[in-house]
């Protein structure tokens, strides 16, 4: 791809604000390219994010993404320099993106749509005590019911770094 781009839209103008000129006509090339660049912003996005608050209980860095294409996985080939996923079929990927509170280190996870949709809920102020109950009322299991099932999950999301510690040690407080 960037052969493509050096070869095809390379400025051939020596003046410095002509540099970029060629890119964004560049990016108007494979979808999967718009979605590249996408997700190299929400990895900077994350990185560059304010400090951790011990208050939060949400890491403060993570962005959430659906992609058509299964970026994460050809971005990390890329990286390794052993590409083998084609970025010519969709696969639709939906991540998140955040830094590592203990290690500092970027990370992508990849997760479920149904997770990713809690996520996005909890990334716009609501809580798993709020979706709990938002979920007793849809389908008649009691909030508690729907909390036990829902630990696995936050456990995990505690586990990768999504989390900044174990919400369900307070949902009994919540619930009162």
């Amino acid at each position: 791809m960037g052969e493509e781009f050096i070869t095809n839209f390379w400025p051939r103008d020596y003046r410095i604000n002509w540099a970029v000129k060629g890119f964004s006509q560049w990016l108007s090339g494979p979808a999967c390219l718009k979605e590249l660049a996408d997700y190299e912003w929400c990895r900077f996005q994350a990185l560059t994010f304010r400090d951790f608050q011990p208050s939060e209980w949400l890491n403060p860095s993570l962005v959430l993404r659906c992609y058509e294409f299964p970026i994460p996985t050809y971005y990390q080939e890329w990286e390794e320099n052993e590409i083998q996923t084609s970025l010519e079929e969709s696969a639709i990927s939906t991540v998140a993106i955040f830094r590592d509170p203990d290690t500092q280190d970027l990370k992508t996870v990849e997760i479920q749509p149904a997770a990713f949709e809690l996520l996005e809920q909890w990334v716009h102020g609501g809580t798993p005590e709020n979706s709990a109950r938002e979920l007793s009322e849809q389908i008649h299991l009691s909030v508690g019911e729907i909390l036990d099932q829902m630990t696995p999950l936050l456990k995990n999301l505690a586990h990768e770094g999504v989390l900044l510690h174990d919400t369900r040690k307070n949902t009994r407080n919540f619930l009162v």
